[in-house]
């Protein structure tokens, strides 16, 4: 999801969907409530994580930062390519690109 983020025209939630996880995404972000929080004051650190469903959303919000930070790197070489790609393929005149903008 977090690759997604920085490509153009692609979202994590069409990622998650995709990848069969957007319902479980959904219904973890539904469960943080004023309940959840009274819990984790109470102490009770294990329900808290259970009703989160804490292990789904720390390795979704992990792997999401993990990659985002990591395709930071790659996401110019990553358009130019596609973009490159794209002339090829469809044979895009660019002559638009040599108008001087004020």
């Amino acid at each position: 999801m977090g690759v997604a983020d920085v490509i153009p025209g692609v979202s994590g939630g069409t990622i998650a969907f995709i990848t069969g996880i957007y319902d479980e995404l959904i219904g973890s972000i539904r469960s943080i409530n004023l309940e959840l929080f009274r819990k984790l004051l109470k102490g009770e650190f294990s329900e808290f994580w259970k009703s989160l469903n804490g292990n789904f959303l720390m390795s979704v919000l992990a792997n999401r930062h993990q990659s985002f930070f990591i395709s930071q790197s790659h996401v110019v070489a990553f358009g130019e390519l596609s973009c490159a790609s794209m002339v090829l393929f469809f044979r895009i005149d660019l002559d638009f690109c040599s108008t001087d903008f004020p």
